[in-house]
């Protein structure tokens, strides 16, 4: 059995750790006595219902009114669709309601409104929320995701009124907001949005303390200081912490670096500014979701064989496009669809999918010391076979980055 490739970190404070892919745990020093990872996948199984969906997110049109610099619909990702005028009509609802009926035993059912921006199709969701309240038994929740900048008091009112839970995009204060959301026309949104924020903060209280879900994408995490500063700064945005904060993700073809190293300067920075300011709420949300495979990993050695680390046939949402074609969900390609509201779900392809993610994790992820920590979905078979070493090393490169900042803000008792 050949030595594993350990990942070891020295943190600033001089102390050393490695990480056992063997039973996923932290030891002080190096390690010496590790052995190669080789998991082992149980037999896939052919899947003929996906039994656990309760949650549906609905692409209500491909339109919208921004043209934010990292959209995965502006052209840049070959494996995403472009914005257009494509969208769902009231003929569909019956159609969608019929389908999610069918797919889903539970009692209560969530439906996320999505887009381009759901808003700008506030009819159709109105008359969808209206049919099936009145024509089904279900327990609804209904969710809008929205840049927020047509959140004008009588949509809210009205979302207010069937107690919606909304997600609203907004990046950061000021400049760094706008440097990345502008509208369709180039003009600046954060003023517009901030506004309509504010009718529902100050005529909702509670709701807004409840229902709104502030969404922050970063594009230069070496201002994420500065944005986390600012934020707790903000009269308004102090009060709510961001529910989400992402990176932009990035987009693999031929021109892709693979990143060294040197990536690891940015995050050191964020990780002692953190350690200067260990109350401010935005940059420790932060690292909480990012670091979060290292913090709920399970610590147990892998003895037997275990299913394969992949929402299918597992996964509790499904996502109905604005042409009616069924995903898994809304961030996986839209190259990847199973089925439509009118044919149902097609298993044929359910199965070609999970059989086609089982055996990308089989070839490349079985032996791989990261296997336990590494982020795997469908979403990886929009990698081509010649970018796939890519990658990969650009997963095991920032892996070892979360290791080290994770080592780091555990000696300091942050996360």
């Amino acid at each position: 059995i050949s030595d594993a490739i350990m990942m070891q970190v020295r943190t600033s404070n001089g102390y050393v750790y490695s990480y056992n892919p063997i039973d996923n745990s932290i030891v002080d020093g190096v390690c010496k006595n590790t052995y190669a990872i080789k998991m082992k996948f149980k037999p896939l199984e052919k899947i003929i219902k996906l039994s656990n969906v309760t949650s549906f997110s609905i692409g209500v049109t491909e339109q919208c009114n921004l043209r934010c610099s990292y959209c995965c619909y502006s052209g840049k990702y070959p494996e995403h669709r472009k914005h257009s005028v494509q969208k769902l009509d009231s003929a569909d609802i019956p159609l969608i309601l019929d389908f999610i009926n069918k797919n889903s035993s539970e009692e209560q059912i969530t439906v996320d409104f999505y887009g381009g921006e759901s808003l700008l199709e506030f009819e159709w969701i109105r008359e969808f929320v209206d049919t099936a309240t009145t024509a089904t038994d279900k327990d609804w929740r209904f969710e809008v995701s929205t840049n927020g900048l047509i959140l004008k008091p009588n949509l809210v009112d009205w979302l207010v009124r069937h107690d919606f839970t909304i997600f609203v995009s907004i990046d950061g204060t000021g400049d760094f907001h706008d440097n990345c959301r502008k509208d369709i026309h180039g003009n600046r949104t954060f003023l517009t949005i901030y506004k309509n924020l504010t009718y529902i903060r100050e005529r909702y209280v509670n709701y807004w303390r409840n229902n709104v879900h502030l969404m922050m994408t970063v594009q230069d995490i070496s201002s994420f200081p500065i944005i986390a500063q600012q934020w707790v700064l903000n009269p308004m945005l102090k009060e709510k912490m961001p529910y989400r904060i992402s990176e932009v993700s990035t987009v693999y073809n031929k021109n892709t670096q693979k990143v060294d190293a040197a990536e690891l300067s940015k995050y050191m920075r964020l990780v002692e500014w953190y350690k200067d300011h260990p109350d401010n709420g935005v940059i420790k949300n932060f690292f909480t979701m990012w670091l979060a495979e290292w913090v709920e990993r399970p610590i147990i050695k892998l003895d037997q064989e275990v299913e394969y680390p992949t929402c299918v046939p597992h996964n509790r949402k499904l996502y109905i496009d604005a042409s009616g074609n069924i995903g898994l969900c809304e961030r996986i390609a839209d190259t990847i669809r199973m089925g439509s509201v009118t044919s149902g779900i097609d298993y044929k392809k359910v199965n070609e999918v999970a059989e086609t993610t089982a055996a990308f994790i089989h070839d490349n992820c079985s032996k791989c010391e990261i296997a336990r920590i590494c982020d795997l979905c469908p979403d990886v078979l929009k990698i081509s076979k010649e970018l796939i070493d890519t990658y990969c090393h650009n997963q095991k490169v920032m892996q070892k980055i979360k290791f080290r900042c994770f080592c780091e803000l555990a000696e300091s008792d942050l996360i």
